[in-house]
């Protein structure tokens, strides 16, 4: 280790120098990615679950907006509940 003949310093010390920088910034930038990517997925995800519950609700929601009933045993049985005898 130490200098070459040149009076370069060889790539071993170098290495052994910034081993921090070498591995650490590798790892974080790795680990950035990784958090995007699930980031991205979560987030796809919630959309398709949005999409599905709207799907679900229009389909659903016609039945939901009828909010008074207009049957005939509905209707005979609040009039007779109305007034009592």
């Amino acid at each position: 280790m130490g200098r070459s003949a040149k009076g370069d310093t060889s790539v071993l010390d170098v290495v052994l120098q910034e081993w921090p920088i070498l591995i650490y910034v590798p790892l974080v930038l790795i680990l950035l990615g990784v958090l995007v990517g699930v980031t991205r997925w979560w987030d796809g995800r919630d959309a398709m679950r949005t999409t599905e519950k709207k799907a679900r609700d229009a389909w659903r929601l016609p039945w939901r907006r009828q909010a008074v009933c207009t049957c005939s045993w509905h209707t005979i049985g609040t009039e007779v509940g109305a007034e009592p005898s």
